[in-house]
């Protein structure tokens, strides 16, 4: 049977959707957004996180235990390390296996209204192995939302939407990604319409880019006819990530104050915003 390939499995959340969910992050995305926080759910490859300041030898240390050591030219691997040098960034679930860890909760999402979140990463990118999940969770009347950028293959979203309530839609209108691409405009157009009649909330990666496009920007909403939008100001929390990995990190930090003045400017067109304390 297939496997669902899971960065993380958090519970107790209040922003991915309504009431209080257990929110899955998938691993794979169809995009590289230069300020990912989440850099180990791009690849859909095993991969893994080094911390080298656990590490003994990069210290100069030569312990007995670190005699056998892969870094050491010995026969363990690095994940064997007793100070936890390399940790794994995934793991592989059954669907069943995943459907009864998401059941823990299911008492508090029917109290408050909740359900589950699969997000990512991009969760369309495992859309085939998530299809078995979501059949499960659906024969428990569970609420599931699909926090998904809508950057995927026709057939992947066709396939998870009979069973979604709520999609979490994170538009790439930043000027560093697909602000001026008439392309992704039609793409997402064409996907919002296969949703249907779905319950649909729109986010938005603040960067402080996109108030030299802020027209540009405000002209892309209107014409998408999308009246209300939730920000998500830019930090840098994930720059001990990419250095686990070994890879480069932009800082893309963004100040709350220019989001603000980004929201009141939408607000004098029509466009409703808020800022989430994510």
């Amino acid at each position: 049977m297939k496997q669902l390939r899971v960065t993380n499995i958090q519970r107790g959340c209040v922003y991915d959707g309504p009431g209080v969910r257990t929110t899955v992050f998938l691993k794979g995305c169809y995009l590289r957004c230069p300020w990912c926080c989440n850099p180990e759910t791009i690849s859909f490859e095993k991969e893994l996180f080094i911390d080298n300041s656990k590490c003994l030898l990069s210290k100069g240390v030569h312990s007995e235990l670190c005699k056998l050591c892969q870094r050491n030219k010995g026969s363990n691997s690095i994940t064997a390390c007793p100070f936890g040098v390399a940790e794994e960034t995934s793991r592989d679930y059954l669907p069943d296996e995943l459907f009864h860890i998401l059941l823990r909760d299911q008492s508090l999402y029917i109290e408050s209204n909740g359900g589950i979140t699969f997000s990512g990463g991009e969760p369309l990118f495992q859309s085939e192995n998530l299809v078995s999940v979501l059949e499960l969770l659906k024969e428990k009347g569970l609420h599931i939302a699909l926090e998904t950028s809508l950057i995927a293959p026709d057939q992947s979203l066709l396939l998870v939407n009979p069973f979604i309530d709520t999609y979490i839609v994170d538009l790439k209108i930043q000027p560093e990604m697909y602000l001026s691409d008439s392309n992704y405009q039609n793409e997402i157009k064409k996907h919002l319409m296969m949703i249907g009649g779905k319950s649909i909330f729109f986010r938005f990666v603040f960067v402080d880019s996109v108030m030299d496009y802020i027209n540009e920007v405000k002209d892309w909403l209107s014409v998408m006819e999308i009246n209300i939008i939730e920000i998500l100001v830019c930090h840098n929390l994930g720059a001990k990530k990419y250095g686990k990995l070994s890879l480069a990190n932009r800082d893309f930090t963004s100040s709350k104050e220019k989001a603000e003045s980004f929201i009141d400017f939408l607000k004098d067109f029509g466009i409703a915003s808020k800022i989430l304390s994510i």
